[in-house]
């Protein structure tokens, strides 16, 4: 299936001024009311404060108006109601109060520092790679801006620079969970799952918020461990309901185990949240297109191409207009993503599934074959060519090409034993392909049987494992050959 896209939590985290108290806070009580200033500043701004750590962000914003108003230069009200404003997402605001609170204190490292993780939630990394640098001018040893930067750099594909700099990060401050929850997305950005886990569980000893608790369940769903998934990532949205990245990841849990409306209800709340995200989009997409509703699909991987325009998104938007019935626009978003890379095997195979569809055998052979020539290994062509064998009634050629495809099944199921379970489609379909390739042999209705009793059995192993969607199934022109069987409609539920 496609790849649904996991969020990761950048360390990011806005600074906050604690409530006032006796003791001086980072220099900040210097800037904010005296003692014998109004104590109705004082009062108001660590209501405000108590209201902000409990993450009621419109009560905060009321309190931190009235400290305002008694104090028009109060550092730390600036700041906290900066951060309340970022969280409703009201992002030109925040960035006038951090702006306010440099003008007061231009010395301090905070106004600099959440100016970079606004525009680093923004997905300007450039201009927040620009502010977290302001602010480690002001404290060189600031973990959390040295975490921040280097996120850019993940960002920008300097993994082993932004490495280096959590490493440092956590020198310079043991005791914050940040520079484990940076490494750990690094990690997650290089496939190194099992390592990223570690980090976040290193994260979590220190800090056991929600924030890390949820990271944790990003690693546990790209591990595919979904019941390890689903139980940090409700724990984290039982802590904080508008959480986007839990949100996101519990919607992708819930597209691979097949439960599409309550993917869509996940993926609704964080698009509403944090609208035209990408990564939402995507994901919210390949939910309708498992579930069977390529309408909806293509509407959102539409909307994605307006945003932000990949062959990725060309190739899984061609594919949900082939299951739609337009084999013609299908093999257009095909065609313009082998302009841009001709040496992708993948583009030439769906290449070939479109032109299968659309009754050009000929040319469907000449785009599988293409695909062989980058990738002899890659069975699925071997498969899908021997479909536009059959359509020519060229049985012998297709024979050959299951063979071949069953082959190499073989040799990598040897090769590595726990693919085993995941080859149960493909097994599948090379064997239902199969079986409408003996219409030139003497017991080709004993050889068709048998061979339909195979597919139905892989088939039967990878529903009971859900490693294939129903509405993928009931597409897959492999499976045509048994679709009319009892034993397949048994198995494949479809609306």
């Amino acid at each position: 299936m496609k790849c649904l896209s996991f969020v990761l939590l950048a360390t990011a985290f806005l600074a906050s001024v604690p409530a006032e108290t006796s003791a001086s806070v980072n220099g900040v009580r210097d800037h904010g009311p005296s003692w014998i200033q109004a104590q109705e500043a004082k009062d108001a701004y660590n209501r405000g404060t108590a209201l902000l750590n409990k993450r009621q962000f419109e009560k905060a914003i009321q309190e931190l108006d009235v400290a305002l108003v008694a104090e028009p230069e109060y550092f730390a009200a600036y700041i906290n109601r900066g951060i309340c404003r970022f969280e409703l997402r009201k992002f030109d605001d925040a960035i006038a109060d951090f702006n306010k609170a440099e003008e007061i204190n231009p010395e301090h490292q905070f106004p600099s520092y959440n100016r970079g993780a606004v525009y680093f939630f923004q997905r300007k990394f450039d201009e927040a790679e620009a502010e977290f640098d302001k602010a480690l001018e002001k404290d060189p040893n600031y973990a959390n801006a040295i975490c921040c930067r280097a996120d850019c750099w993940c960002e920008n594909g300097k993994l082993d620079e932004a490495d280096k700099e959590y490493q440092r990060a956590s020198k310079l401050d043991p005791k914050t969970a940040l520079p484990y929850l940076g490494r750990g997305n690094l990690f997650q950005v290089r496939k190194e799952y099992q390592r990223a886990l570690a980090e976040f569980e290193k994260a979590i000893k220190l800090d056991a918020s929600f924030i890390y608790i949820a990271a944790r369940g990003g690693a546990y769903l790209m591990l595919q461990d979904f019941p390890k998934a689903l139980a940090d990532l409700d724990m984290a949205l039982k802590t904080e309901p508008g959480h986007v990245p839990a949100l996101t990841n519990r919607g992708s849990c819930f597209t691979q185990q097949q439960e599409y409306a309550k993917a869509e209800k996940d993926f609704a709340r964080a698009d509403e949240i944090t609208p035209d995200s990408p990564v939402i989009l995507k994901n919210r997409a390949i939910n309708f297109d498992c579930w069977g509703r390529f309408k909806e699909s293509l509407e959102l991987y539409d909307k994605l191409m307006g945003l932000k325009p990949t062959t990725e998104t060309m190739v899984e938007r061609g594919q949900v207009r082939m299951k739609a019935g337009d084999a013609k626009a299908a093999l257009e978003d095909f065609d313009a993503c082998l302009k841009e890379n001709v040496k992708e095997p993948m583009y030439h195979y769906m290449r070939g599934q479109a032109l299968k569809l659309s009754d050009q055998p000929d040319d469907a052979i000449e785009a599988y074959s293409e695909a062989l020539k980058l990738v002899p290994s890659l069975w699925g062509a071997y498969t899908a060519r021997a479909g536009a064998h059959i359509a020519k009634k060229d049985y012998a050629a297709a024979r050959k090409d299951v063979a071949a495809a069953q082959n190499i099944l073989t040799q990598v199921t040897k090769q590595q034993p726990a693919l085993a379970a995941k080859l149960n489609y493909d097994w599948a379909c090379s064997y239902s392909v199969n079986s409408s390739a003996h219409a030139d042999q003497k017991d080709a209705k004993t050889q068709r049987a048998a061979d339909v009793k195979k597919a139905l059995e892989y088939l039967k192993k990878t529903v009971e494992a859900k490693s294939s969607h129903h509405a993928h199934i009931h597409w897959d022109p492999e499976m045509a050959p048994v679709r009319n069987e009892a034993g397949y409609k048994a198995l494949i539920k479809v609306k």
